[in-house]
């Protein structure tokens, strides 16, 4: 390179100079104190009060959507809803067997009701029995 193309700042041209450092602590206390302006502004007074009362009235609108949308939700299923349909208690039987009336159909119809009364009867649980405890520590 060249040093004739090397630039050299004239003294007409501005050089920025860095600021002079300041405390972060100073830098807090500036912004402590535009934020108490700013507050105890009252033109901030009002804005802020009037955000407010626009979230208060957001919310209650809010509220009183979500109840109305719920009476109509259940307003139009019960509207909307039909009898439901009951079922006939005995079934109609349009060609009965020829040996309903059978006498020995009739015995075993008998012998099945007094087994099934039986049975009703018994008790099937055994109260002597116990499963035995096991002993879950084991070494292989």
């Amino acid at each position: 390179m060249d040093e004739n193309n090397i630039e050299t700042p004239n003294q007409d041209q501005n050089i920025n100079e860095p600021e002079p450092l300041q405390s972060p602590i100073g830098k807090d206390i500036k912004n402590i104190d535009l934020i108490i302006q700013k507050i105890t502004n009252p033109n901030f007074k009002n804005k802020l009060l009037k955000l407010a009362a626009f979230l208060v009235i957001l919310i209650f609108t809010v509220f009183i959507a979500a109840f109305a949308f719920r009476m109509i939700r259940t307003n139009n299923l019960e509207s909307t809803s039909s009898p439901l349909p009951t079922a006939s208690t005995q079934p109609e039987i349009k060609n009965p067997s020829p040996y309903y009336n059978d006498e020995e159909i009739l015995e075993i119809e008998d012998r099945i009701q007094k087994i099934e009364k039986e049975l009703d009867i018994v008790n099937f649980r055994e109260e002597t029995l116990r499963i035995p405890s096991l002993d879950w520590e084991i070494n292989f």
